[in-house]
């Protein structure tokens, strides 16, 4: 009797133990196996209950997914030892038409299981390249989303800028008007007159149009600065229901150029919306 069939209860316990941890080499798994089933049915039944508690506890379980072709292979090797035990057991000679069907049974189950294996790993990559695609689809639609703000923004700076430069410019402007008009200018633009900016209709234009409005006489100096010159632009006012009435035109030859109206409609100068059309029809200043 060797050393391990020898052994205590408590020894049995801890090898049933370390055989369901799978640690036990060849040798003393089968000599183990030889003496649990020499034991009693309690002892027995307590052994399976203990390894069946130990291979079902999650913290020795692996965290690596099996191959989908494992349960092939692992079929593959059981009809290749039922093969071989045939073999050896085969008789020498056989009377009467041979059974057939179980080896050809085998044969497609094998078969079908291994296609099955084949058609999850498949559906495994292309579960992965759908996820893949999702995720460069959603990257791209959020690019595109940061790009459409980004550029929104980029705009609406330009636009200030522009903005800004036409304040100033006109800052300027009418400090230069007021020297090369003299006291026409001051007595008009500074005796309680109505004054009504234009600004830029589209971006990247480039200049701007003051009105001033005498609501009492009717009379209004329309001052342009920083226009392209030698173009004709005409100066027109828009009433809400729409019509349109032509004010003149202004063709700048300088820095700027002025347009002087007498005994014109002082509320619609006040209250319409005021339009700089250029030759081609497109609005480039309204208030």
């Amino acid at each position: 009797m060797s050393a391990l069939e020898s052994m205590s209860h408590e020894e049995l316990v801890e090898l049933a133990i370390l055989e369901a941890m799978g640690v036990l080499d060849e040798v003393d798994s089968a000599a183990l196996n030889r003496l649990f089933h020499s034991q009693t049915v309690a002892v027995q039944s307590e052994i399976r209950a203990l390894q069946a508690s130990i291979a079902a506890d999650p913290s020795l379980l692996s965290n690596e997914v099996p191959r989908a072709e494992l349960r092939g292979l692992s079929l593959t090797r059981v009809r290749d030892e039922m093969a071989a035990d045939h073999a050896a057991l085969a008789p020498l000679a056989t009377i009467g038409p041979r059974r057939g069907g179980s080896a050809d049974t085998t044969e497609q189950l094998i078969e079908l299981v291994q296609l099955r294996a084949a058609h999850s790993s498949v559906q495994g990559e292309a579960s992965r390249w759908n996820r893949t695609a999702v995720l460069w689809r959603a990257a791209s639609i959020m690019v595109g989303a940061l790009l459409m703000v980004s550029l929104y923004y980029n705009l609406a700076s330009n636009q200030y800028s522009v903005r800004i430069g036409q304040l100033a410019l006109d800052a300027n402007a009418r400090e230069e008007l007021a020297r090369a008009l003299g006291s026409s200018y001051r007595d008009f633009a500074e005796g309680g007159c109505l004054v009504r900016g234009l600004s830029a209709a589209r971006p990247g234009f480039s200049g701007s149009v003051t009105a001033y409005v005498n609501r009492r006489s009717g009379d209004a100096m329309i001052i342009a600065f920083g226009l392209p010159e030698e173009i004709r632009y005409s100066v027109r006012a828009v009433s809400e229901d729409g019509s349109v009435t032509e004010l003149g035109t202004i063709v700048p030859s300088s820095h700027h150029t002025v347009l002087r109206l007498s005994g014109a409609d002082s509320f619609q100068l006040a209250f319409a919306r005021l339009e700089v059309v250029d030759p081609s029809g497109m609005v480039v200043l309204r208030t």
